[in-house]
């Protein structure tokens, strides 16, 4: 590795500065829209290095449709076999989650497919096939390539503008292909590491949404992360009617110096808090576990009580890890640790607000399932039953809010969809989806 290890607070931290040796990168495609009784494939492309890819299908509930393992020394196929999908009531998002490995380096991302029944899409089979197909590498950089691969049929495909101050493509379509891909280059123009392209691709009468990912480094937060705070918050959570995820978002206020509880994990004891710089903003993320604290501000990390690293634009890619953590500096912007035993993560960025102050955000890499194991904010909101219902009506005044009816547990809730980071979410009142508990409840001055 040509790295040189030093060696802090036995047991507690091994920082590790250096670069990576052992590259690798691929290209793996999986289908955009599936139908239920069919059979399909994910195709994986050899680029550098020869890793072993283990993966995972699921359902939004966490279940598990299928999983698997090849090591990608060529061009290789994996069968999503027919039988998979079948007894299907309501349409669904399956998640693939991808583990690449390779002499020591890995990478973790996710990707998905749009799962549909028979009795929702009023047929057996699907007008046109076609595919997502995305490049990863351990030396992830922007400009990224992505494309939609042709299958049967002739889609028509657009891709909508992402926010420009995140990102920019070079081709919005309409193209209209069979076999040669769409080719889709993303140029980061934010801070932002992840994002997700919206594609909308038409053949005999149908449409079909798809969400593409876009990976701008090898430690980017899945950019389909359960929950993301600044505190504005935004969480997928479970539409009991669909079992599809559906984002909902909601603002958390206080007041200056207080800690938001933001989540808590049982299984290892780590709980996050995040401190507030105004009424709205932090500047302050706190990670405590059982061996040791960090503690992640705008121009430093302090790990434990002792060993204080400045964060700033000179700081070097350095790795430490606890009993229950690993993380890593990734650079002047972004810190992300990775739990031992479930590896989910926790990623602290950097960011300006509309004022153009810093303040930091944090994001989890997780999935709905993990809720069971969570406390907190995010993970109390998480466990709760939520059904969603059509918007009952259209406020014209503005073209990006629809007010919607949602019920959560036994109550029923009006709220708004509105666009937020690009993304459409359904825009709640905190104390009303937290009932019978409030905001009050993960408020603190106190953490210690």
């Amino acid at each position: 590795m040509g790295s040189t290890i030093y060696n802090f607070t036995i047991l507690f931290f091994i920082f590790v500065y250096g670069t990576h040796a052992n590259n690798f990168d691929l290209k793996v495609q999986v289908p955009a829209q599936m139908i239920e009784g069919s059979e399909d494939y994910m195709y994986f492309t050899k680029g550098t290095g020869s890793p072993t890819c283990s993966f995972t299908l699921n359902k939004p509930d966490g279940s598990e449709i299928t999983t698997g393992s090849l090591v990608i020394d060529g061009f290789k196929s994996f069968t999503l076999a027919s039988s998979l999908f079948t007894q299907i009531t309501a349409d669904f998002l399956a998640t693939y989650n991808f583990d690449c490995s390779f002499q020591g380096d890995t990478i973790n991302f996710q990707m998905e497919s749009y799962v549909h029944s028979i009795e929702d899409f009023g047929g057996s089979s699907l007008p046109a096939t076609f595919g997502i197909k995305i490049e990863i590498s351990t030396q992830q950089s922007s400009p990224v390539t992505v494309s939609i691969e042709g299958g049967t049929g002739g889609p028509t495909c657009s891709i909508t503008a992402p926010d420009a101050n995140v990102a920019t493509v070079d081709n919005l379509g309409p193209v209209s292909f069979q076999q040669d891909p769409m080719t889709i280059v993303v140029t980061k123009t934010g801070s932002q590491s992840s994002l997700l392209l919206s594609s909308v691709c038409s053949d005999g009468g149908k449409s079909f949404t798809s969400r593409i990912p876009v990976y701008f480094s090898a430690t980017a937060p899945s950019p389909f992360a359960s929950a993301t705070g600044d505190p504005h918050f935004a969480q997928n959570v479970v539409d009991q009617s669909t079992m599809s995820t559906k984002q909902i978002c909601y603002d958390v206020t206080g007041k200056m110096g207080d800690y938001i509880y933001i989540a808590s994990f049982s299984n290892s004891g780590i709980k996050v808090f995040g401190q507030l710089k105004d009424d709205y903003y932090m500047h302050q993320i706190v990670i405590q576990s059982p061996s040791a604290n960090v503690t992640v501000a705008l121009d430093d990390i302090l790990f434990g009580h002792k060993h204080n690293i400045e964060w700033n634009e000179n700081i070097k890619e350095m790795t430490f890890q606890t009993n229950e953590l690993k993380c890593e500096i990734v650079n002047d912007k972004k810190f992300l640790c990775t739990e031992l035993k479930s590896s989910f993560q926790i990623a602290v960025e950097k960011s300006k607000h509309f004022l153009g102050e810093m303040h930091l955000d944090v994001g989890f890499g997780l999935l709905p399932k993990n809720y069971i194991e969570m406390g907190g904010l995010i993970g109390d909101i998480g466990k709760k039953e939520f059904q969603f219902f059509s918007p009952v009506q259209v406020d014209q005044n503005i073209l990006t809010s629809e007010i919607v009816a949602v019920q959560v547990d036994k109550n029923l809730l009006k709220g708004n969809v509105v666009k937020r980071n690009g993304q459409a979410c359904w825009l709640l009142d905190t104390n009303e989806i937290l009932k019978p508990m409030k905001m009050t409840n993960y408020m603190f001055k106190d953490i210690n």
